[in-house]
């Protein structure tokens, strides 16, 4: 069986980091970045995830790593692009964001 390609719109990321430009978690945290930014999809794509901007978050790679091994929840990244940009997400596990 074929992989799927990680991303699908490579636009997207360009877009998420032209918009957030800095690790946003680590703005709201205050506990201290790493050098160098990746943007992190929230929901995998392996689990369904989207290359959408309610669903990619930029990330310096110490929370990067933390996203990875469960140290920042999904629901944490969520309510920080709920607090920056207003996306809003629906149910109890914020699986998806609300469609208006």
């Amino acid at each position: 069986m074929k992989k799927p390609h990680r991303i699908e719109d490579p636009r997207a990321i360009d877009d998420v980091r032209l918009r957030d430009g800095v690790c946003l978690y680590g703005l709201l945290s205050q506990d201290g970045c790493s050098v160098g930014k990746d943007v992190h999809h929230i929901t995998h794509r392996g689990a369904g995830g989207e290359d959408t901007p309610d669903n990619m978050i930029q990330l310096c790679r110490k929370h990067h790593s933390m996203a990875h091994n469960g140290l920042i929840s999904v629901t944490d990244l969520r309510r920080v692009l709920t607090h920056f940009f207003g996306f809003e997400y629906r149910g109890s596990d914020c699986q998806f964001p609300e469609k208006k």
